[in-house]
């Protein structure tokens, strides 16, 4: 269809259809295929859409319109092929709409992506003819294999996509991913609630996972242990929290009781999840004193006592009572059969390992006995130590890399996909040796084309991990997240788009500190991501970059300079499609990076559309950073743009009545993702209801600008509750 939305393509279908002049032609069989190929423009199974048009002058042309870029990859190609210089004048270049063109002007107004124009002849044999191979064009298309619209990806690249789009805040991206995989059957129901617990989780939307449906089977079922963590923390958040704050034991043993105790039964593993929160060290805790005889969550909870406050007081009271069984020794076969049931129970990676080591260690005759009796024999079929030698998997990131080349190593991405959770990262990892082997596993990975692809998918999921870091972004590890840069580089060269999280790398590598020579090598990988140009797509990554620049030093201001003139050349083609929130991007961005007024004006002229309907007249737009200079930014950029905007700023660290005010009364309602964990975010997320709260992922103005745009456009893009 011609434009993004079924509803503007008919808006537009039905202007065209009054100027186009396509009644009024003399040859029913001209007019006739002249309405069924104007047809496309509503038909959403059609890349972008074809316009036929009667000039004054008698010539007849066909407008080849599309929303993006990918359709005009698609259309542009098969025009060729069908009604190509033979038989019109398309020879695969877009046109320049002119100014002063009724219908130019009018699908001007749209900001198509790419235009094609194609000259019909005069004589009418030829121009029949020309008109029945562009409705053969699209009897194929339509009779073609549906794909969607995209081309096919692999599993991998698609959950790769999800992971990216996690990292950077944007929910309704990483939604449709889900809808995706689960339309095209790639994962199991059950997998596609888990993709669907991590992502409610990292927007802190507890609520949707409680109310998913057959929770409780998702709390019996096996799982890893990062969703464990998750449904713990859930639970807690929507069924206990209140009640807890209050510091009353007995409402609280009552509560946990009537609501939660039967349900978190299954989840109360040993030893915990790595990613057991504090409100699930809280559910750990109530189990244990109302239970009286745990001293196995005892234990588990000594070193964790700061995270469940007054609790730990009680928790202690409990475990005077207890008397401890005595540790009998176990032969290797009972030690073997214990680690296979406990890999069973808790599903971690270490536990998992902690049983192949031990299962390696038997002899065949032992092997064959686990193998032969329940509950072992289904215990290690899902170990996958069933049929053959058991080996241990990798037990961090530098053994996954280096495993990686292995044709073998089938589960690659599924390990990878578990240890961004359950693999530690802090002061250990962050050791000059244990960085250095990390570095040189990613870079050997870049030698084999096997690694490089697993690589390639699991780069997102790096990225997380790192970011799990308390110190993230850590300058111990800048040489990673240099290569991992490079990485992402050479995976955009394999054909993928730009990875969203690519630029967080950058963010954390310019945070660190360069010296000129990194930062000059910084600034090529970024010039490398881009490659000859960019789409509106990828404008606000962009934008979020440069901004960084601007906001952290740099050892050479000639070398900055160099790369600000870089990106104002690879901006300047897509003036004509700037939406009025990217205008003001580069407006707010102007000053810092010394563009002057022709300068800016030479990126932001050129546009056709009216940029003031993006937002509605009057709306109310609230922002909450701790970057204040951030905040002041957007409210100048959007009440510039869009006089009729009220918007409306806050940096205060907790609740007061006039935040309160702005989340009531704010259409929408915008909050940094660093300042997210706040406890000012919880205020107004208790305050929000079911109105749009949008998280923006950095710490700029710009991704404060992307978070609407994207709401705006999607009609509930990156909505959510928050991060996790």
């Amino acid at each position: 269809m011609i434009c993004d939305t079924s509803e503007r393509s008919a808006e537009l279908h039905a202007k065209l259809d009054l100027i186009s002049g396509c009644g009024s032609l003399g040859d029913e069989e001209i007019r006739k295929l002249c309405i069924s190929i104007a047809s496309s423009a509503i038909n959403a199974e059609f890349p972008g859409g074809l316009v036929p048009v009667v000039e004054p002058s008698g010539d007849l042309r066909v407008y080849a319109v599309t929303s993006n870029d990918r359709e005009w990859r698609q259309l542009s190609p098969l025009l060729l092929s069908f009604a190509g210089p033979t038989l019109t004048s398309f020879t695969g270049i877009p046109a320049q709409l002119r100014t002063g063109h009724v219908v130019e002007e009018t699908i001007s107004e749209t900001r198509p992506a790419k235009v094609g124009v194609l000259g019909l002849p005069f004589d009418g044999n030829v121009r029949a003819q020309a008109l029945r191979a562009l409705s053969r064009l699209q009897d194929t298309w339509a009779r073609a294999p549906k794909l969607d619209g995209r081309p096919t990806e692999p599993t991998g690249w698609l959950l790769a996509e999800f992971q990216d789009q996690i990292n950077v805040g944007r929910r309704e991206a990483a939604a449709a991913v889900i809808d995706r995989l689960r339309a095209e059957l790639r994962l199991d129901a059950l997998n596609i609630q888990f993709l669907e617990i991590q992502l409610f989780a990292a927007f802190s939307d507890w609520a949707a996972i409680v109310s998913m449906p057959r929770l409780s089977q998702l709390c019996a079922a096996r799982r890893p242990p990062s969703v464990t963590a998750t449904l713990l923390q859930a639970i807690y958040a929507v069924q206990l929290r209140d009640i807890v704050s209050g510091g009353n034991l007995e409402k609280s043993k009552l509560r946990y009781e009537e609501t939660c105790r039967a349900l978190v039964q299954p989840l109360l593993v040993l030893p915990p999840p790595p990613a057991t929160t504090s409100g699930g060290w809280t559910i750990y805790a109530m189990e244990a004193i109302v239970d009286g005889d745990r001293p196995d969550i005892v234990t588990a909870l000594k070193s964790h006592e700061s995270l469940i406050g007054w609790l730990a007081a009680h928790v202690a009271g409990a475990e005077a009572d207890i008397v401890r069984p005595p540790v009998v020794p176990a032969t290797a076969l009972d030690a073997a059969r214990t680690a296979v049931v406990e890999a069973d129970e808790i599903n971690s990676l270490s536990a998992i390992n902690a049983a192949l080591a031990k299962l390696s260690g038997l002899s065949a005759e032992d092997l064959q006995k686990l193998r032969t009796a329940e509950p072992f024999k289904s215990a290690l079929r899902e170990l996958a130590a069933d049929d053959r030698t058991p080996v241990a998997g990798p037990g961090n990131w530098v053994e996954w890399f280096q495993r990686a080349g292995d044709p073998s190593f089938d589960d690659a991405l599924e390990i990878a996909r578990r240890g961004k959770d359950e693999w530690p990262i802090g002061d250990r990892e962050a050791d000059p040796g244990s960085v250095r082997q990390l570095e040189v596993a990613l870079e050997h990975v870049q030698a084999d084309s096997l690694a490089g692809e697993r690589a390639a998918d699991a780069l997102p999921l790096l990225v997380a991990w790192l970011r799990r870091d308390p110190e993230y972004p850590r300058p111990a590890f800048s040489a990673v997240y240099s290569v991992l840069l490079t990485l992402f580089a050479l995976s955009h060269r394999r054909g993928r788009r730009i990875y969203e999280s690519s630029g967080l790398l950058i963010g954390a590598l310019l945070a660190t500190g360069l010296s000129e020579k990194t930062y000059r090598d910084l600034l090529g990988d970024i010039d490398e991501l881009l490659g000859a140009g960019i789409g509106t797509e990828s404008l606000y990554w962009l934008l979020d970059v440069l901004e960084d620049t601007v906001s952290f030093p740099a050892p050479s201001s000639g070398i900055r300079e160099s790369f600000w003139l870089n990106t104002l050349v690879k901006i300047q083609p897509l003036r004509s499609r700037l939406t009025g929130l990217q205008r003001a991007s580069i407006a707010g961005l102007a000053q810092s990076v010394g563009w002057n007024d022709d300068t800016l004006e030479s990126v932001i002229s050129g546009g056709t559309a009216d940029s003031q309907q993006e937002l509605q007249s009057g709306l109310k737009i609230a922002i909450y950073t701790l970057t204040e200079s951030a905040g002041r930014q957007a409210k100048t950029a959007l009440e510039s743009t869009f006089p009729s905007v009220v918007v409306d700023c806050s940096a205060d660290h907790g609740g007061n009545p006039r935040l309160k005010a702005m989340a009531e009364n704010a259409d929408i309602f915008v909050v940094t993702t660093t300042s997210a964990k706040h406890a000012a975010t919880e205020f107004i997320r208790s305050h929000r209801g079911e109105r749009p709260l949008l998280f923006a992922q950095g710490r700029g103005f710009t991704s404060i600008l992307r978070a609407i745009e994207d709401h705006v456009q999607g009609g509930a893009s990156n909505t959510g509750l928050g991060p996790n």
